[in-house]
């Protein structure tokens, strides 16, 4: 376990369960009994990665609050290294730190792909790293920065300092798989404290959730009509303009990456269904509905 090994031990573990099987209190008890840290168990009646954020946030006591997903691996100084600025803010202005998933850079984007993110996002995005943008895109980090770099939008791997947190929740309108729920709860925090990715604390991000999604048609479905919400109700942009681009983004440039992906990895079944989820999201959305 890479909780086990930190140079700066968790105060406490804990992990909400929605699973219909005994293997988390397997896991707890072993956390326990191998390695001694305070570790709990919450169930959940419902699979959701907001609300199970959710309840174990209430819970809590701890001055940093640290949310993983169940699918990243990291070194002995992870924790260390991601609550290190906030510990060293003495004007408690940081209200979160984010690690640096390796595996999920950006990476250098062609003279193509740049054109086409300019046309759809309203923005040339070699200029918006770490920011959400045009039709709510979280444009990613496209490389590691070796300082800690300011953003306005966090993974779920991530540290936040509890004050700064507040009464703020995951909003539990993102239901299931809960796409773009931690998008926006950390862009909400960045309008009142500074999000920093700090390059020492990195991570891998193993995909085990994504490679095991039931079901695509409904998982492209969740994505526009989420990615609208933030933009609505997150960013508050309702300007026609910024709809517009969203559905170039979701409709045109997104199916067509996938399908070039497909060339790759040959998951044309993936690709298929998910596009037919996110026309079956923008027809939603065109009639007034949200779910």
């Amino acid at each position: 376990l890479c909780l086990a090994v930190q140079e700066t031990p968790p105060t406490e573990v804990i992990l909400v369960d929605a699973s219909d099987t005994d293997e988390s209190e397997k896991v707890v008890y072993r956390i326990a009994s191998d390695t001694r840290l305070p570790a709990s168990l919450i169930r959940c009646a419902a699979i959701g990665s907001a609300r199970q954020r959710n309840l174990g946030l209430d819970v809590q006591r701890g001055e940093f609050v640290v949310f993983l997903d169940d699918d990243v691996t990291f070194g002995e100084h992870f924790l260390a290294n991601l609550i290190a600025p906030m510990l060293a803010d003495s004007n408690q202005r940081i209200g979160g730190t984010a690690g640096l998933i390796t595996n999920e850079l950006g990476g250098p984007l062609s003279r193509c792909n740049r054109a086409a993110l300019r046309l759809v996002l309203g923005c040339d995005p070699l200029g918006a790293e770490g920011r959400l943008i045009g039709p709510a895109f979280q444009m990613p980090l496209l490389s590691a920065p070796s300082e800690p770099t300011p953003v306005e939008w966090m993974p779920c791997c991530c540290a936040y300092r509890a004050a700064a947190l507040g009464s703020l929740r995951f909003r539990e309108h993102f239901s299931g798989y809960s796409f773009m729920e931690d998008v926006d709860l950390s862009y909400r925090v960045s309008r009142s404290y500074q999000l920093l990715v700090v390059p020492k604390a990195r991570l891998v991000h193993l995909g085990m959730g994504s490679a095991s999604q039931p079901d695509w048609f409904r998982d492209g479905k969740q994505r526009i009509i989420n990615r609208h919400f933030v933009l609505r109700h997150t960013m508050r942009d309702r300007r026609m303009s910024s709809l517009l681009r969203l559905l170039a983004f979701e409709l045109l440039y997104t199916p067509m990456a996938s399908l070039r992906a497909c060339i790759r990895d040959g998951q044309w079944s993936r690709a298929w269904q998910q596009i037919a989820g996110r026309f079956s999201g923008a027809l939603s959305l065109a009639g007034g509905r949200s779910s």
